[in-house]
């Protein structure tokens, strides 16, 4: 784990109820991404939402490493999901730890969760707030749920209509998000 992550982790895990860490789980189509954190979380109708959390040091690498999951299939992560709470629960077995009951609760309750959302986000690693979360590509647009920093802070959107002009920062920005949309779409 990288200890730039711990000041992010730390907050989270205020408020959890189920915290491990220590069995790897590999995330996508070749298996070789490895989410900082997977976060289960139960809404308010009572849905769960799986949500795999990026942290990076500056905002675009945050939205960037988030996005990679977007194309992914949610059935085949949240498998995947279950598979690697399967190893948790074997290893807390095995060293005799007693959050095995809560881990063997956590998977009872999402095997009977009538729905199950995935999601990818991505948050700056010296910040609790999530840069954006967006639900993968094979789910209901309906589960978009965006926390900008620009909402958080009160910045306005820009209106692309027209000519607009943009700053050299601003314009390297938006090239890397054409740049990430390309190769999503690709």
């Amino acid at each position: 784990m990288n200890k730039d992550n711990d000041a992010f982790f730390n907050a989270r895990k205020s408020s959890a109820n189920y915290v491990y860490a220590g069995v790897a789980v590999g995330i996508g189509s070749s298996s070789d991404w490895i989410p900082d954190l997977i976060e289960v979380v139960v809404d308010e109708s009572g849905n769960f939402i799986l949500r795999l959390i990026e942290l990076e040091a500056q905002k675009p690498d945050a939205l960037i490493s988030s996005r990679k999951y977007l194309p992914e299939n949610s059935t085949g992560i949240f498998g995947t999901f279950c598979e690697y709470l399967e190893r948790v629960i074997r290893a807390c077995r095995s060293r005799a730890d007693s959050r095995e009951d809560e881990f063997v609760r956590l998977k009872t309750k999402l095997s009977k969760a009538e729905k199950i959302s995935v999601t990818s986000a991505g948050a700056l690693r010296a910040s609790t707030v999530f840069v954006e979360e967006l639900p993968l590509m094979d789910q209901p647009k309906s589960l978009v749920r965006t926390q900008s920093i620009e909402k958080i802070l009160g910045w306005e959107t820009p209106n692309f209509t027209g000519t607009l002009r943009l700053s050299g920062d601003k314009a390297a920005t938006l090239g890397r998000a054409i740049l990430v949309l390309d190769a999503v779409i690709r």
